[in-house]
């Protein structure tokens, strides 16, 4: 990819009829600092072997450094003042939460004012509900939608590639009460440093 090689790596062989198309997972840039630049469509890579915390190299009005678990990025967010474990890189377009997350932390059910039905094909896939802030650090995404769906979402990401190439699913034993989609993402410029793992 451009001027940096890797060996030796691991793809996921799908069936004849699976509909997931190929993708790199971020695991098989794990050797190497990530950033993404969203408003210039860019990725660029970097070498991990750097002084701690001397990475951004572009200039900001906030920045917030967030540690991660070894390629789970698993983050803690506050969403309308609640805090709750949320995983940050998946394949979702938007936000997402299971419906009894939503309950648990906000008291929302599929009665409740602001939740509009998201359907598909005739078909209920959800509920969108915005929020009014999302804080990562210190940076606050205001009036932030998520999709609220029926199953748990521990469950959802059993049942769906997270974008790594681990074995078994991380979230096995773990609580993790929402998903952080490319609708906020690409609100950011994110830089992942690998050996440090933030």
């Amino acid at each position: 990819i451009g001027p940096v090689s890797a060996n030796n790596e691991q793809f996921m062989i799908y069936g004849p009829d699976a509909v997931e198309p190929p993708y790199l997972s971020l695991r098989t840039f794990a050797k190497f600092d990530m950033d993404f630049d969203f408003s210039a469509k860019r990725l660029n890579l970097f070498s991990s072997d750097h002084c701690e915390g001397k990475v951004t190299y572009f200039s900001t009005s906030a920045i917030a450094v967030i540690p991660y678990e070894d390629g789970q990025f698993e983050i803690a967010v506050n969403l309308d003042d609640h805090v709750a474990k949320a995983h940050f890189f998946g394949e979702y377009p938007e936000s997402v939460m299971g419906l009894d997350e939503a309950t648990k932390l906000f008291g929302l059910t599929s009665y409740s004012p602001g939740m509009e039905p998201v359907r598909k094909d005739g078909n209920l896939l959800g509920y969108r509900h915005i929020f009014s802030s999302l804080a990562l650090e210190g940076i606050t995404i205001r009036n932030t939608p998520f999709l609220i769906v029926p199953e748990k979402l521990k469950d959802m990401f059993k049942e769906k590639p997270t974008g790594s190439l681990i074995d078994e699913s991380p979230y096995k034993d773990v609580r993790i009460e929402m998903a952080i989609g490319r609708n906020v993402q690409r609100q950011l410029h994110i830089y992942i440093a690998a050996k440090e793992h933030k």
